[in-house]
């Protein structure tokens, strides 16, 4: 699968490979947002630090059979947040959407404007057939990104996500397919006018 390093989404806002400079951008950004982000966070910082330097070490040294492909959000050059695919299954043209913005920036419709751009990457260069989401009940922001593109909600996986303490939660599937996304992206873009100007 051909890797694109950078994507353009406007004038301030790019999408960009992940690579090994970006552990203490991820460190920061998560650590100082514990409060937002809610109990699901309950490793301590120190372990945070290795769980990233972990995570982006993983993604970054992948060779033929890639399953993870994971850009940065950068909006005015600054980093913003993660977005990608996760499982990808080459053989059956499917992969699963992974996004996440830091709070501060979450009014300014960046994770709307970078997802537009990457779907439309998705579908129209990389030729997948298929395109998933997963969020728990309370994930607002991702459950919003799934609606306003078109992805229809499959299903429900039953005390799929675990969150500590012996606790778990329901994890919706929305699914997406290349035929239906050109009809449901101009649609969308018609109906809410989507920024080109962050």
């Amino acid at each position: 699968m051909k890797q694109t390093t950078e994507i353009r989404c406007s004038e301030n806002l790019k999408l960009r490979l992940l690579t090994n400079n970006d552990v203490e951008d991820i460190f920061e950004a998560i650590s100082a947002q514990r409060c937002y982000q809610g109990a699901w966070l309950t490793i301590s910082n120190d372990n945070l630090r290795v769980e990233a330097k972990e995570y982006v070490k993983y993604v970054t040294e992948q060779k033929d059979n890639i399953l993870d492909l994971i850009y940065v959000i950068e909006y005015d050059n600054v980093f913003a947040g993660l977005l990608g695919l996760q499982k990808i299954d080459s053989q059956n043209h499917k992969a699963e959407y992974t996004c996440w913005v830091q709070e501060k920036y979450q009014y300014l419709d960046i994770l709307a404007v970078a997802s537009s751009k990457f779907i439309e990457h998705y579908f129209k260069d990389l030729k997948f057939n298929r395109l998933e989401i997963r969020a728990t009940w309370d994930n607002i922001k991702v459950k919003d990104i799934a609606r306003r593109f078109g992805f229809i909600e499959e299903g429900v996986e039953k005390q799929s996500q675990f969150i500590g303490d012996e606790k778990y939660k329901d994890v919706i599937i929305y699914g997406l397919l290349r035929h239906e996304y050109q009809t449901k992206l101009m649609f969308y873009r018609h109906s809410t006018k989507l920024r080109t100007d962050i």
